[in-house]
């Protein structure tokens, strides 16, 4: 068995690794030789890193650690449009500007476990930078992808970015400094952002994905009127050279 391996140029440039992707259906999934099998042709091929996409849980992994389960989670903008417009403006909201990114890095420190984050093969500054760069690419998408809220001195407490894709609102990250999670900041952040972005082309869903583990932030899209929807994605790391003088 051959399998696609779609080369992941953004992660491989920001890595400075060869990345590459695999997706699996549930029957591959139950496929007792399936590791051994990525393991081989990514090995031959000479690839760092193969990123697995699984619809359903790897039977008995050995190769490939498991570092996180998304979940799709989706609202209807007229309910959600409505449970913000009772938050009350506690914080101050703008637009996010390009001297707003240094302080977004240094929010970085708090964000929530991902599937990066979770891989002990990664450093810590290589995940953050990733992160970085990806926020940077969703936000230069269109105008008003993002957004910030600062206190009274002006500093930077969080931030929320999102874009617009086939007439659906996507929530990609929501980050508020530990000390200011028990205000209005996130909500806020949402309704800034919402306003903005979606005012000339309304969206007809909004959608979001969470990590499965993430119990906060699913507690907090559900007060918004987002329910869990969809199928997982399941997500595997496999690093073949870590495994190439392993007994198999």
């Amino acid at each position: 068995m051959k399998f696609h391996f779609s080369t992941n140029e953004f992660d491989s440039r920001l890595f400075a690794i060869q990345v590459a992707e695999v997706v699996l259906n549930p029957e591959l999934c139950s496929d007792a030789a399936i590791e051994e099998k990525i393991y081989s042709q990514a090995l031959a091929s000479h690839i760092d890193l193969v990123v697995i996409r699984a619809a359903s849980k790897i039977h008995q992994p050995r190769f490939c650690q498991s570092v996180g389960c998304l979940e799709t989670w989706t609202a209807l903008p007229g309910s959600t449009i409505l449970r913000l417009a009772k938050v009350p403006a506690k914080f101050k909201t703008r637009d996010l500007h390009l001297n707003d990114w240094p302080a977004i890095k240094g929010l970085l420190e708090f964000s929530s476990t991902t599937r990066f984050s979770a891989d002990a093969h990664l450093s810590k500054e290589s995940v953050h930078f990733h992160k970085l760069e990806m926020l940077k690419t969703h936000s230069a998408k269109s105008t008003n992808n993002g957004c910030v809220a600062v206190d009274a001195e002006n500093r930077l407490i969080g931030f929320h970015v999102g874009y617009m894709k086939d007439s659906v609102w996507n929530l990609y990250e929501l980050l508020v400094a530990p000390q200011f999670r028990m205000g209005f900041v996130s909500l806020q952040l949402v309704k800034h952002l919402m306003s903005s972005a979606t005012q000339a082309s309304p969206p007809i869903e909004l959608r979001t994905s969470i990590y499965s583990h993430n119990q906060e932030s699913k507690r907090f899209f559900n007060q918004l009127g987002f329910v869990k929807t969809g199928s997982d994605v399941n997500f595997y790391h496999l690093w073949p050279k870590q495994h190439q003088k392993s007994p198999r």
